[in-house]
């Protein structure tokens, strides 16, 4: 099972997350959802996770540049991805490279999970074969 944890202040976007991953890797999945980086917090201090995704901009201006120095120190063995639909990839590596394993745009999640998730993804062989 895949413990995959979203921060983000939208919950659209768990539902857009949870069907792109259930169109890339099916049910091996736990999708975990934060508004705030509070929240991001308990759960972190609970549970595993393989991959933490992180919106860019939360409410109040809060950027991932603010919040990943606070998530990082509990993210375990979890990769770190930021997403958003607008990305300038260069200015934000600068800002947080050393916390982020992979900067993801919103519209190519299905795309991104296909490739992470690629050694257990029923659909990648499918894709590939």
């Amino acid at each position: 099972m895949i413990n995959i944890l979203l921060i983000d202040d939208e919950k659209i976007e768990a539902k857009l997350v949870d069907l792109a991953l259930r169109k890339t890797i099916g049910k091996g999945f736990q999708l975990d959802f934060a508004l705030n980086v509070n929240q991001a917090l308990e759960h972190l201090k609970s549970k595993s996770y393989d991959l933490i995704l992180l919106d860019n901009l939360l409410p109040r201006g809060i950027s991932a540049k603010n919040t990943l120095p606070i998530i990082a120190p509990h993210k375990g063995n979890a990769d770190i991805a930021i997403i958003s639909s607008l990305i300038d990839q260069d200015r934000l590596r600068s800002e947080v490279g050393v916390y982020i394993d992979d900067i993801v745009e919103k519209f190519y999640l299905k795309e991104y999970f296909l490739e992470k998730f690629k050694p257990i993804s029923p659909n990648a062989a499918m894709q590939n074969g």
